[in-house]
Formats: structure tokens, sequence, C-alpha cells
């Protein structure tokens, strides 16, 4: 099959359904490397060995791939579907970070993003220095375990583009409707807090108007840090699902909590502790983070 053609028929007919800037030079560039594969094997490793643009590319063969099928009734067999790529290193940083919310190593992380030794370097480099998004600091650690060395993180960077209406749903509707007795109140009000930081002064002025508009800080406490805080350890144990030692009525007990409707305790009988959440002590040093 002649691939360069098909393309050009292709890029006739639903190229201006692709979305894509610099229409000519991509079509160019795609074109010319089309010209030297024989296979649908030459094509994957063309877009998997590109250096630049690989994600914006592999979108658009795959589209071509859909093409052909339809086209010729015959299923192309192509790993570019299963694939993803990164055309920007700040979004495969991103992506690494929630892939470390469980330990990996560095072949590891090489492996699930298909990138070299080389960008990998730079890419840890980078997240255990930290990146600034939006006043907020994503970093990764180090630890050492069985002679290896893992990575870990347990941030999860979120970036809703929201209107106006979405925000006021989130900070100032949703703060009038909590329980003020509730100590997990205060959670979602740090991150009430932590989402003004990240908007504009005409969203500052129009949804908080008697308001000092000083947001400027945007601090991220990890898991283990939340837990040891006494306003965080209670949504922590419902999040993790982990049992846990407490004091309640002078007594020692170890349970889970766990929420429908509302919190409650569950020992590890089964049996539902008939006591408020809020009144129990936590042994914060029986936790095990993760």
């Amino acid at each position: 099959m002649n691939y360069a053609k098909e393309f050009q028929q292709f890029w006739d007919e639903k190229s201006q359904y692709l979305g894509l800037n610099n229409l000519e030079r991509t079509r160019k560039d795609i074109s010319y490397a089309l010209e030297s594969c024989e296979s649908v094997f030459d094509i994957d490793e063309y877009v998997c060995r590109a250096s630049s643009r690989k994600e914006t590319n592999r979108k658009i063969i795959v589209t071509f791939f859909d093409y052909l099928e339809k086209k010729s009734g015959e299923k192309v067999k192509t790993i570019l579907r299963e694939k993803r790529f990164y055309d920007y290193p700040f979004e495969r940083q991103l992506e690494i970070a929630k892939f470390l919310h469980e330990p990996h190593t560095l072949n590891e992380i090489e492996e699930r993003f298909d990138i070299s030794e080389e960008t990998r370097k730079k890419d840890i480099r980078a997240l255990e220095e930290g990146i600034e998004v939006l006043g907020a600091t994503i970093r990764i650690k180090k630890e050492r375990k069985n002679r290896k060395d893992y990575y870990k993180s347990t941030m999860h960077p979120v970036f809703l583009p929201l209107n106006l209406t979405e925000v006021y749903a989130l900070t100032t509707y949703l703060d009038k409707v909590l329980d003020s007795e509730d100590q997990n109140t205060q959670i979602i009000r740090d991150i009430t807090e932590r989402i003004k930081s990240q908007l504009s002064e005409y969203a500052l002025n129009k949804l908080y108007p008697y308001e000092r508009h000083d947001y400027k800080k945007n601090s991220y406490v990890d898991d283990e840090s939340l837990a040891r805080q006494r306003n965080g350890i209670r949504m922590y144990l419902m999040k993790s699902g982990q049992p846990c030692r407490f004091f309640w009525n002078g007594q020692e007990y170890s349970g889970r909590l766990k929420y429908d409707r509302k919190a409650y305790i569950e020992l590890e009988s089964g049996e539902k502790l008939d006591a408020d959440p809020m009144e129990v002590d936590f042994i914060i040093e029986s936790l095990e983070y993760k």
C-alpha cells in the first residue's frame, strides 16, 4: 500500500476536523515520513521514535488508521491505540507524579512512559526539586527499600476549568451547608482557600466582595502530614479504609472509620460502635500510611 498517497487523500477529506494549528507543516512532516514506510509496523516505529509532537502525531495516525479501516473493511493492527505520549515535558511530569502514588523504580518509570534514560533523568530531577503550578509545588520523594531506590508522591494535581457558578458552588455555597462543628469542615475550607489563590481579581471581587484578596499561598500537605493533624485524621481514615487504634470512654479499641450518611466506627468484630467519632481519640502512631 502507498501510505503517503492514502494519507494525502485522508488529509484532503478529514484535516479540517482534526483541530490542529500549522496544518500544512504537519501534513508535510507526516507525508514525508510515510514515503519510506512499507508497513503499519514502520509507521508505528516512526511515531514512537519521533523527538517532538509525538502525541499529536499519534492521534493523527490513529485517526488515519481508522480511515483506512472504514475504506478497506480490514482491521489495522497497530500498537498506537494503546500508547500515550506527551508533547510537553510539564504534562509528562504531572503524569509521572500521579503514577508515583504507588512507589516505582526508575526503570518502571521509563517503561511506563516510553522515555529514554536521559529524559527520565530530567523529569525526575525536576520533580525532586519541585515544579511550580499555580502557586503550589509538586514534588516527589526517594526512598530506599531492599537495596533499591523507589520514588513516590501523594500529590494528585487537579486543575479544573470552572465557570464562576461552579467556583461559587465549591467555595461559598459548600461552606454555607457544612456543619461548622465537624472537624472535617476545616479540610474543605483549606481547599476553598487554595481554589481562591488561583482566581483572577475579577472573580475574587465578584464572588467575595467583602473579603481581603491576598490569596497568594497554595500550600500542599501530604497525606501523612494531614493524618497527624487533629482536623485531618478522620477524613484520612475514611479515605484509606485502614484500621486504627483509639480510645473511647477509657478503653482502647481497634476499628475502621466508615461513612454511610454519617460517620461511624466499625470494630474488628464487625460490630458497629455506639460512639460519636468526634468524641474518639485516635492513636496516630498506630497508622500505616498508604
